[in-house]
């Protein structure tokens, strides 16, 4: 898929794509958008994503319009997301509400990620994995929120030995 830009453009039917439950997009390295505002919201089903090497990823979600107030939950069953080498990864999901019952963040070299909305990353049992350096540097919008729902955090680090540990955590559905 090295031509593949986004995932789906303009209008989208209600219902459409709605029993999709796992995404997996390895090595676009012209996907510049994932999920558009509107699709969002048929994904009812949707658990698990891992986005990797897709080196012009920006935003998980493109900033057309949409009928979303920045409070209204989507992906509401994601309970599991891996981001792994997205050089140009800065935001998420934008500041929308994601996944209330989401339980495994991986970040792993996504540099400009350097912060999260308090709604992006709310689920009460989260636990995020990532390099240390990259979780210290970590800046939180709505700081107040993260106070009561700081998400557990677990450093990992890559060498040989971490390497089938991390795609167990990864690809262990």
């Amino acid at each position: 898929m090295k031509s593949l830009r986004s995932i789906w453009k303009g209008q989208i039917d209600k219902g459409c794509l709605s029993n999709l439950r796992y995404l997996a997009l390895h090595t676009c390295p012209n996907l510049i958008t994932i999920f558009t505002p509107n699709l969002l919201g048929n994904l009812v089903k949707f658990e698990e994503l891992i986005v990797e090497d897709c080196f012009k990823v920006k935003s998980l979600v493109s900033q057309e319009s949409s009928d979303f107030k920045s409070s209204d939950y989507v992906l509401q069953n994601l309970k599991k997301m891996s981001l792994l080498d997205l050089p140009e990864l800065v935001t998420i999901f934008g500041g929308l509400s994601i996944g209330p019952v989401l339980e495994s963040l991986i970040v792993y070299n996504c540099p400009k990620l350097k912060s999260f909305h308090a709604m992006e990353v709310s689920g009460d049992n989260l636990k995020i994995k990532g390099e240390k350096e990259w979780w210290d540097a970590l800046k939180w919008h709505k700081l107040e929120r993260r106070n009561k729902t700081c998400p557990a955090y677990k450093e990992f680090e890559i060498d040989e030995d971490s390497v089938g540990p991390l795609a167990k955590d990864i690809y262990s559905h």
